[in-house]
């Protein structure tokens, strides 16, 4: 998943190279760490495990530091410019399907303050990356596409003694082209991702957590319910001992935005049930 070197010049100045953690949001360094958090499943709107490819690390160099601003909090930054090297996603042999996935540059940064006020911290993370696919649509019939993809996302946590509140705001824009227009046309499309969250220790051995998230595939559609996904998740976490965490949570979820059909009989999204 990573491997990198690492030289620090200063609390201010240090630099990776490697393949390195992708810095995005609050928790998507840690989202392989289960006991980092309550949820079982971070927000699947901002954090989805169908993305984790994307996501989790880019090989590359970063710039990355820790600014002491005194009186006014504390500033983290982080820079990195690289690749991600991504497999195919598997198939049956059927057509369509893509059969070449390439990322040419991923770009990114975030910073992130740490407020004067204890235990708030606000940040924004910037990624912009380019995919190249190759689509085969039938034996002798085969796309080349060309993706851009500008991800933008807004970040707050407070932290008070035994509470964590947080949310986000995500939009995350992609345009398409092909190689033969005449076949599929240039598109572009702009969803929206969000969440707010509550985390609290009511004992020793029991933390409490609730969320809801948001997805809308395109903000141009947002009726219809394969065009949205609401989740409102309750999770219970036991700290039985010092080496058992165990969790138990439930998801009451309307709209189907983020289904995927092959797992659910062919059925399109429309057809899936509403609330679930």
């Amino acid at each position: 998943d990573w491997f990198y070197l690492d030289y620090r010049f200063a609390d201010w100045l240090g630099i990776r190279a490697g393949r390195t953690k992708i810095p995005f949001g609050l928790y998507n360094e840690t989202a392989d760490i289960d006991s980092a958090f309550v949820p079982v499943l971070l927000p699947q709107s901002v954090y989805p495990t169908t993305n984790r490819d994307y996501l989790l690390a880019q090989t590359g160099g970063e710039v990355y530091g820790y600014i002491d601003l005194c009186d006014a909090g504390a500033l983290e930054y982080r820079l990195y410019g690289g690749t991600i090297y991504i497999d195919p996603p598997r198939n049956n042999g059927t057509f369509p399907r893509i059969t070449d996935v390439e990322v040419p540059y991923v770009v990114g940064a975030r910073l992130i303050w740490e407020t004067p006020l204890p235990g708030l911290r606000v940040g924004a993370t910037l990624q912009s990356l380019n995919l190249d696919l190759g689509y085969q649509l039938a034996e002798d019939a085969r796309l080349a596409l060309d993706f851009d993809v500008d991800i933008w996302l807004l970040s707050a946590e407070f932290t008070t003694g035994d509470l964590v509140l947080a949310l986000e705001y995500s939009r995350w824009n992609a345009s398409l082209h092909a190689d033969n227009p005449a076949v599929l046309p240039d598109a572009k499309v702009d969803n929206e991702r969000y969440y707010i969250s509550a985390a609290h220790r009511v004992a020793p051995w029991l933390e409490v957590g609730l969320y809801y998230a948001g997805y809308t595939p395109n903000v141009e559609k947002r009726k219809g319910r394969a065009n949205y996904q609401h989740d409102v998740a309750l999770t219970l976490r036991f700290d039985a001992t010092t080496f058992w965490t165990i969790k138990l949570e439930g998801h009451l979820i309307r709209g189907t935005a983020g289904l995927d059909p092959a797992l659910n009989g062919g059925k399109p999204l429309s057809e899936l049930e509403d609330l679930w």
